[in-house]
């Protein structure tokens, strides 16, 4: 098990939603310029800035998920060369 707090599905979903918010991102930047400075152009504002921090957690929390899954694999990449280096030692003299 990770220690991450995220599974495999949500770092899935996570991935889906930062996809998403960027190109919501992309298409906002041209709204924005037609809006100019309307009432919509400021609630777009407050949706923009909370699914940037919402984006910003989620990449957070994929990042520490690949860096557990990473160290992961380390390890057992390190358990697997142990078992190969013993397998593959000449016995040592019995005196």
């Amino acid at each position: 098990m990770n220690p991450s707090n995220i599974t495999p599905e949500q770092f899935a979903y996570n991935q889906r939603f930062l996809k998403a918010h960027t190109r919501f991102a992309l298409e906002g930047q041209i709204l924005k310029h037609f809006l100019g400075k309307t009432t919509i152009a400021g609630i777009y504002q407050v949706i923009d800035k909370t699914l940037m921090i919402i984006a910003r957690q989620k990449s957070n929390d994929n990042q520490k998920f690949l860096n557990a899954e990473q160290k992961n694999v380390l390890l057992k990449k390190g358990e697997i060369l142990d078992k190969i280096d013993r397998l593959t030692q000449p016995p040592s003299p019995k005196n």
